[in-house]
């Protein structure tokens, strides 16, 4: 479907929990959902073209936490796309400045564990017996949090590389369709754009999934670029997610008007669709408006589900990277092995009050502050 449906069914009753079922994610959301109710597009973010990265690894951070720290440093007025842990920061020979408020991120990293695995054997008497020395490696994620700050929010920081990166910003709205058509020709086995005039609505695009075709009225019917690119690439992420490039349904169909999973499937090519306009120049006032209303046509949606905005994010970010060409970095180490009782002991970090962490920064004197978060790096 094309953005112009403006209802949702809520995903699938199995995904819920009774008190939300947030986690670590409950504070990023709720800083999410302040934006929309402030009106605010936080996909719609020139913030978004910049490298928001880990200044001590230089790995840009990716998905959710690439969206989320992206809407801080625009809400919050940082001039910077790098961001610390307080042990960085001071690594870095500097500080966090007293009072400065902290961001949370949410990292997953795989662990693998060995266990025994019955193996049933065939004896003589046809019998099935077990081969105690079988071992089954078993993987799976846990969740870590990590409390961090834009590079705005230090002194005395020294991170090796210039903290302010220029972007080069579309001089000219033909530099940006020029960057936009550059960006649809390098996608690699990228769907049939068929334009035709047929379609009543301009906001109307499509895709089919059987033909792997997207349809659109011609540039020339819309009023400026941006609207046809916005309705493009709204069809064109719904194309990254089908079965013969990212599968997000699992060989599935793709949800449909009053399917559970729609909301879902509308906002990850919403999401991405932003993502793209301002990687190519083109987004503006008047297109991050029509995106916060959009927006807001799914509030109750979020409301009744705020986990769809953390699988639309990282739906939306593996989309785009696929439109792009990019395969993302993953830091060195990002798994580890050992026996079941050595690796499952650990439980994720707790999850304390906002507050009792920003307190730290209360109760330390500056320079240098001890009490460090977690290092990414």
């Amino acid at each position: 479907m094309g953005k112009t449906a403006r209802n949702g069914a809520e995903p699938r009753a199995s995904e819920k929990s009774q008190d939300g079922g947030l986690g670590f994610y409950e504070e990023p959301v709720k800083r999410l959902m302040q934006a929309i109710d402030q009106g605010v597009c936080p996909w719609n973010n020139p913030c978004l073209s910049l490298p928001i990265a880990n200044a001590k690894s230089g790995l840009t951070y990716r998905g959710f936490n690439q969206v989320y720290l992206a809407v801080i440093t625009m809400m919050e007025g940082h001039r910077s796309p790098f961001w610390m842990t307080l042990r960085q920061a001071n690594e870095f020979g500097g500080h966090v400045r007293k009072g400065e408020h902290s961001s949370m991120i949410v990292y997953r990293k795989m662990f693998e564990a060995k266990g025994r695995e019955a193996k049933k054997e065939e004896t003589s008497d046809g019998a099935r017996g077990s081969d105690p020395a079988a071992e089954k490696v078993r993987r799976y994620p846990r969740l870590f949090y990590f409390r961090v700050f834009n590079f705005d929010q230090t002194d005395g920081v020294e991170i090796g590389h210039e903290p302010y990166p220029t972007v080069r910003r579309t001089a000219t709205p033909d530099e940006a369709e020029a960057t936009a058509r550059a960006m649809l020709a390098d996608m690699k086995d990228g769907p049939v754009i068929n334009h035709d005039k047929s379609i009543v609505s301009r906001s109307a695009g499509s895709y089919a999934e059987k033909s792997d075709t997207i349809s659109l009225r011609p540039p020339e019917d819309y009023p400026t670029a941006g609207e046809y690119w916005s309705t493009l690439f709204h069809e064109l992420v719904h194309a990254a997610g089908a079965a013969k490039r990212l599968d997000f349904h699992k060989g599935g169909p793709r949800p449909r008007f009053g399917d559970r999973d729609y909301a879902l499937e509308e906002l990850t090519a919403e999401i991405g669709a932003n993502f793209l306009l301002v990687r190519a120049g083109l987004e503006n006032a008047e297109l991050r408006d029509n995106s916060a209303a959009y927006l807001r046509s799914w509030k109750s949606k979020i409301e009744d589900n705020p986990k769809v905005l953390i699988w639309a994010s990282e739906r939306a970010a593996r989309a785009v990277n696929l439109v792009l060409g990019i395969v993302p970095e993953k830091p060195k180490e990002a798994v580890e092995t050992g026996t079941p009782a050595e690796v499952e002991a650990p439980q994720p970090m707790p999850l304390p009050p906002v507050a009792a962490m920003d307190a730290v920064l209360e109760a330390e004197a500056v320079p240098p502050i001890a009490a460090a978060a977690p290092s990414m790096g």
